[in-house]
């Protein structure tokens, strides 16, 4: 029998060889149900973010307003499937950004707190409260 750490390793291996946008969608569900997240609401961010797609740049016109960022007051932009940004996580490399597997599990943990979802990201609060005309 497999652990869950070796089922997840295989399906991180096998399913996100090619960094489809089904490889992706399934990694995340499976992911979104280990974290004790709503698969609905992992997938919901994701395909607004990135169309599921790893290797998305986007937010290209914004400046960093966080003031306890090194990239204060600097250009940034979002990146990968979440979407993650410098300004508020200048922890994550370009390299794990662009990364599907370490993208989606740096992401997942943000999603499984209602509070931390909303403040993150955009797209929660869309999920929550509808998306504004």
């Amino acid at each position: 029998m497999l652990t869950s750490a070796t089922t997840t390793e295989r399906i991180a291996t096998t399913t996100l060889r090619d960094h489809s946008q089904l490889s992706i969608r399934e990694y995340i569900t499976h992911k979104a149900r280990e974290y004790g997240v709503s698969v609905e609401l992992a997938l919901y961010v994701a395909a607004h973010e990135s169309n599921f797609r790893h290797d998305t740049v986007g937010d290209l016109n914004i400046v960093c307003r966080n003031r306890r960022s090194p990239h204060y007051g600097k250009a940034v932009y979002a990146r990968g499937v979440y979407q993650f940004t410098r300004c508020y996580y200048p922890h994550v490399s370009d390299a794990d950004a662009f990364d599907p597997v370490k993208n989606i599990e740096l992401a997942l943990p943000l999603l499984a707190n209602k509070s931390t979802c909303l403040s993150q990201f955009t797209t929660c609060r869309w999920y929550y409260y509808g998306k504004p005309n």
